[in-house]
């Protein structure tokens, strides 16, 4: 089978991480979504399990072949470190696991803008093809995040599972003390 690694902070899901996988299913028989143990560039998210909780829930919502890998933490704990896990790491795990499938990485156009940020690239171009999506869709977690805080979870922008666990838990909810 080829696979598709689809790595993300998914901090929440979006229908733009949707769009992302809708163009990755014409490509291969099966998208992995890989959630961020901790991210490389220090991007702030919210915690781990939460987000894989709603990388399940998104997964459930699409009509392609997805799955859920959370893979990262077991990657960083096999290192015996509490750091970022990198792409190439991912990439390595997965073929060295699963070899008998054929590996693309997808990445989004911000990712190929920073893609020689990247550690060891050439590990990567060696063991997978590279497929930069497309942002067809401007919807970003960031803009979610920020509806989120003002205590409002944006329809036009969740799948409808991830928008009933925002509804019943809102990590970014404000918190007004008299």
């Amino acid at each position: 089978m080829k696979i598709a690694l689809f790595g993300s902070a998914f901090n929440p899901p979006s229908l733009g991480h949707a769009d992302c996988i809708e163009q990755l299913s014409a490509y291969v028989d099966a998208v992995w979504l890989i959630p961020s143990y901790k991210h490389a560039f220090s991007k702030n998210m919210t915690d781990y399990g939460l987000r894989c909780e709603w990388v399940e829930a998104f997964a459930k919502d699409l009509p392609y072949p997805v799955e859920m890998m959370a893979v990262e933490h077991e990657i960083a704990q096999l290192t015996g470190s509490d750091r970022p896990v990198y792409s190439y790491e991912v990439v390595e795990h997965l073929c060295n696991a699963f070899p008998e499938h054929q590996y693309l990485l997808a990445i989004g156009p911000d990712n190929m803008q920073a893609w020689s940020r990247f550690s060891h690239i050439e590990q990567i171009h060696n063991r997978c093809q590279i497929f930069v999506t497309q942002e067809r869709k401007q919807v970003r977690s960031t803009g979610i995040r920020k509806e989120l805080a003002l205590g409002y979870v944006p329809p036009n922008m969740l799948t409808p599972n991830v928008q009933n666990l925002l509804k019943s838990h809102n990590p970014w909810e404000p918190r007004y003390v008299a």
